[in-house]
Formats: C-alpha cells, sequence, structure tokens
C-alpha cells in the first residue's frame, strides 16, 4: 500500500521521489489545489470516500496509509 501512494504521490506532485517518511512539507509543490487532487487520486485508487472530517490528515505518507487502512 505504502508504494502505491507513493506512487501516487510521484504522478500528482510530478516528482521522481517520494520516501515512506514524505509529508506536504517537503514538496512546495503540494499547494492546495494539488492536496485536493491528491485526495481524489486516493479515492478512485483504493475505492475509499474521504469526508470532510478526515481529509487534513492525508497530509504524509504515514498518515494517508494509516487513514486508507482506517476506510478499508
Amino acid at each position: 500500500m505504502t508504494e502505491k501512494v507513493k506512487n501516487i504521490l510521484k504522478d500528482e506532485l510530478n516528482v521522481d521521489a517520494v520516501s515512506d517518511q514524505s509529508a506536504q512539507e517537503d514538496f512546495p509543490e503540494w499547494d492546495s489545489l494539488t492536496y485536493m487532487r491528491i485526495v481524489a487520486a486516493i479515492e478512485s485508487n483504493f475505492k475509499i470516500e474521504i469526508n470532510a472530517q478526515n481529509i487534513n490528515n492525508f497530509n504524509s505518507v504515514p498518515n494517508i496509509v494509516r487513514e486508507i487502512g482506517i476506510k478499508r
């Protein structure tokens, strides 16, 4: 799951590398619009629905992986 999340982030951020610990503050290109694209890509790829209560938790690789695990 972590590799899939990292690949989504690489695609959406248009970067070559994302580590297991990468977070929003590591990428200047991870702005609010990109954040929403990342959330949409995660919803689509993992077939989950992210709601307003937990959307702010999707700001790092570990947090995203944890949230996906909770949703499944």
